[in-house]
């Protein structure tokens, strides 16, 4: 089974008074105290609502797990993610294969086809080959999962009434785009 949750980069200032101490390994070691899911709609609000997040620069990260083994962990963290992975997807509507860098991140997603079923689904660490992940997939279980987590993300993104209201609606129906012409 293919499982996929978006994250919520919880304010630095919360997290320092958390743990005492704020660093880029905290998101790691301890990431119920740094993360907050999507789906937390009431703590999601309230970090708007006071304006200690900007709505059109969500710090994010979205942990993808194939079974028990993480595909995609919350060691990776940037801006706009789910806008790569649209990306990722249109090139793969496009070409059949796709290559997309995750928001700042030196991690690559990519797609390449083994057969008419199956691809073989990278997470490429570009400085540290030894994290790098490789995985034989259905192509479109894949496709379909990666649609339909950022179909939720962004309609919870609705749903929470942000002020870039239409820019979510866009990604929305890109991906309902997508979804009709790969399937």
């Amino acid at each position: 089974m293919f499982t996929i949750a978006t994250y919520l980069a919880r304010p630095k200032k919360q997290i320092e008074e958390a743990l005492g101490f704020y660093s880029d390994t905290s998101f790691i070691e301890h990431p119920d105290i740094c993360y907050v899911n999507i789906r937390n709609e009431r703590e999601v609000k309230e970090y708007l609502k006071n304006g200690v997040i900007t709505p059109e620069y969500l710090n994010t990260s979205i942990l993808m797990k194939l079974r028990d083994v993480t595909v995609l962990g919350l060691d990776v963290r940037s801006l706009n993610l789910w806008e790569d992975i649209i990306n990722l997807l249109q090139q793969y509507a496009d070409y059949q294969e796709a290559e997309v860098v995750l928001g700042t991140t030196p991690v690559i997603l990519k797609i390449t086809p083994i057969n008419s079923e199956k691809v073989n689904w990278q997470v490429i660490y570009e400085f540290e080959e030894d994290r790098t992940k490789s995985f034989e997939l259905v192509g479109q279980i894949l496709v379909k999962h990666l649609i339909s987590s950022g179909k939720e993300y962004f309609s919870l993104l609705i749903s929470y009434d942000l002020p870039n209201k239409d820019a979510l609606k866009k990604n929305l129906q890109q991906l309902h785009s997508l979804e009709a012409v790969l399937f």
